[in-house]
């Protein structure tokens, strides 16, 4: 009789989505006159935000001969009348001759962006003596995953230096079907980034807007572009910045006659006040952090050698690398320094900066700029067309990899990134009227060709 009564319960139970299972389910054998509750036949289950309604089932594994009491607890991150509703809180009651009960609940879709959020429901107790807690089975969650995002979430942003008007930002969004002009603007209605913007860096979900020529950073939220506050002191031609250790330093070229006024700007995040500047005695230009240290580009405008090695903790130059002449950008990669000057590309040890290796770069086209690694390979370009050489090859790569049509005076590949499977090409243009940006494929096929503003000269991912 009993293994007539569990094979029947069972039968009904999987038919109503339960979380009955009998001897060959991970080896536990269900008593009978159990009690179990399972949501979508699982003990657990993610939902997206707009699925309306979930069903939780209760069920037995013999039908009741009398109206059966269940008391449950509701408990998580998700609040009731808020992420969702359940009109029974509490209590539900299988009905005498029945084996289950369906709870349904009702999952609010807002349009706020939050986190995920869960509804655990626990089965605490129930009236009839004669049926017990399936204590394997005695628990479902429901995670609610959030279906709405910020407006300038998963996409890029395309910073648009200007001339004589203030500069902008463009959002692009990941697909590149869709873009947005002078998003700060349109956010914060009359206020502007000042002018000549120059760069931008990133901390959590804070994007610090470097402006040079208003000696100025904005800081916005990266993902709704909203004001959050503003370093307008202590600033004099601010260039590139990084944060460490909780605090941000900006390279700060100032008089442009000289180098021996260059500066680090130490800015404490809290107050966004310039609490201290360091004197580097050389031009300043990228700054980079690793392993706790900082790396500062000692050349500009095609001029300069040196690279300063940064310690943050005492605020001073521990050592200095010497490079090839014109050095125009570096990066740190898997505990090297690579360095990219006009005619060389260098790797220099990260941890005893000796020299490991260099390759002459000689292309009739002009220098070598914009150097950038991605994915074991290097990439920079050479007046409008791009180059691509494995990262442990020993000589120069010969073919381009892609071209692209300029007829920019001075802003030929104003800007360059490698993010994932995609390269980004920004053509200053005349400095005067809106410019453009190319996406293209790693093969070199051309994408899409998007419209920005005045001088675009950089890309960020806000993935």
């Amino acid at each position: 009789m009993k293994l007539t009564k569990f094979l029947m319960g069972a039968f009904i139970g999987s038919i109503l989505l339960s979380a009955c299972s009998d001897d060959d389910d991970n080896g536990i054998e269900i008593p009978d006159n159990s009690i179990q509750i399972s949501v979508d036949g699982d003990d657990e289950i993610n939902v997206s935000e707009d699925v309306e309604s979930v069903d939780v089932i209760f069920n037995t594994t013999t039908v009741t001969e009398e109206n059966l009491i269940i008391t449950y607890e509701v408990s998580g991150t998700a609040e009731n009348g808020i992420d969702y509703n359940i009109q029974q809180e509490s209590t539900i009651t299988i009905p005498n001759g029945e084996s289950s009960f369906t709870l349904p609940i009702s999952i609010i879709d807002n349009e706020e962006v939050n986190e995920d959020k869960t509804i655990i429901i626990n089965l605490i107790e129930v009236t009839n003596e004669n049926f017990d807690i399936d204590l394997n089975s005695n628990q479902v969650m429901i995670t609610i995953e959030d279906n709405d995002s910020f407006p300038y979430e998963n996409g890029f942003l395309v910073l648009n230096e200007g001339s004589q008007t203030a500069g902008t930002v463009t959002y692009i969004s990941e697909d590149l079907q869709t873009s947005e002009q002078a998003i700060y603007q349109a956010v914060n209605g009359s206020d502007d980034l000042g002018n000549y913007v120059q760069s931008i860096f990133f901390d959590g979900d804070l994007a610090y807007i470097i402006s040079n020529g208003s000696n100025l950073i904005t800081v916005v939220n990266r993902y709704t572009f909203e004001l959050v506050g503003k370093v307008d002191s202590g600033l004099n031609v601010p260039r590139y910045g990084v944060v460490e250790n909780g605090k941000a330093y900006v390279t700060n070229q100032a008089d442009f006659s000289t180098n021996e006024d260059d500066y680090v700007a130490i800015i404490d995040l809290e107050s966004l006040v310039v609490e201290e500047t360091v004197v580097i005695g050389d031009a300043v230009e990228f700054i980079e952090a690793e392993n706790g240290m900082l790396y500062i580009q000692n050349a500009t405008y095609g001029t300069g050698n040196h690279i300063s090695v940064f310690n943050p903790t005492t605020n001073e130059i521990e050592t200095t690398l010497e490079t090839e002449a014109g050095l125009d950008s570096f990066e740190i990669e898997e505990n090297a320094i690579y360095a990219l000057s006009s005619g060389a590309l260098e790797k220099f040890n990260l941890n005893t900066l000796a020299l490991e290796s260099s390759i002459e770069l000689n292309y009739e086209e002009g220098g070598a700029h914009n150097l950038d690694i991605e994915d074991n390979q290097i990439y920079f370009t050479v007046s409008s067309s791009v180059y691509r050489m494995e990262i442990n090859n020993e000589n120069a790569p010969e073919n381009t990899l892609l071209s692209y049509n300029t007829t920019s005076q001075y802003g030929t590949m104003y800007g360059f990134e490698v993010k994932d499977d995609k390269i980004y090409i920004a053509e200053g243009g005349d400095f005067a009227s809106d410019s453009f940006v190319e996406v293209y494929d790693l093969q070199g096929n051309l994408l899409n060709n998007i419209t920005v503003g005045v001088g675009p000269n950089g890309f960020y991912f806000n993935d």
